[in-house]
């Protein structure tokens, strides 16, 4: 009473449909070729998750990781999350590994002058203010305002925050605590030219509770803990 189901007999036949070669074959050829070249490709935005967007290009689903994701779409994800889908992308190959199945992409390189001089303006430490326009699943898009450098109001210039950065605990889910128009403060920790962004942090303007909690214990010291979680690695405990 079950169906016996196979996506890589799927992916065979649509392989066919497009012409990809022999035996339903992926060509990877044309992927190595835009990588030995850095060719820009176009792709289509199908899935948005923690790690990063799936995206395809001629008929490959590929990967965009968050650390590659520049200005161009961090400044269309205020549409919102669901606009994304079916977004068109102008992207690089990185990284092409046909056993493994593996396709990833980039968008490094795809910055306007202006951009770039806005983010000269802009120091590593500085602390900002600006509002959210998007809630992403791998972190915050921040519209970056800076008052105290130059006067203007607005830089235009985009942000993200990633999910790490968030809290100095682990965060799930972003939706339950952060919303499109919230005002933060947050803390430049990289400018990445290459990607026109900015990327901050939230917990970087708050005391690490580790520090604190660390200095009540010293080694060889015997404690009681609560076991969270048995793994091949270990043992993980709570004090």
């Amino acid at each position: 009473g079950q169906a016996v189901l196979s996506t890589n007999q799927l992916r065979q036949s649509a392989g066919k449909d497009r012409g990809r070669g022999g035996g339903g074959r992926p060509n990877w050829s044309k992927f190595i070729q835009a990588q030995n070249q850095k060719s820009k490709l176009q792709g289509i935005v199908l899935e948005v998750n923690r790690g990063g967007l799936i995206v395809e290009v001629e008929g490959m689903r590929g990967f965009l990781p968050n650390s590659q994701v520049g200005f161009e779409l961090l400044s269309k994800s205020g549409q919102g999350l669901e606009k994304l889908i079916g977004q068109a992308l102008s992207l690089t190959v990185i990284e092409v590994d046909p056993d493994n199945n593996k396709l990833i992409f980039t968008q490094r390189g795809q910055v306007s002058a202006d951009v770039i001089t806005t983010l000269k303006g802009f120091k590593i430490g500085q602390k900002v203010s600006g509002a959210i326009i998007a809630v992403l699943p791998f972190g915050l898009v921040v519209s970056v305002k800076d008052r105290s450098s130059s006067g203007r109001d607005d830089f235009g210039v985009e942000g993200l925050v990633f999910i790490a950065d968030v809290a100095w605990e682990k965060v799930e889910d972003l939706s339950k605590t952060f919303k499109v128009g919230n005002e933060l403060t947050v803390e430049v920790i990289g400018i990445d030219e290459s990607l026109g962004r900015l990327n901050l942090s939230l917990k970087q303007l708050s005391e690490d509770p580790f520090s604190k909690i660390a200095a009540k214990y010293g080694s060889d010291e015997v404690v009681k803990a609560e076991v969270v979680s048995v793994s091949d690695a270990g043992v993980v405990f709570k004090l």
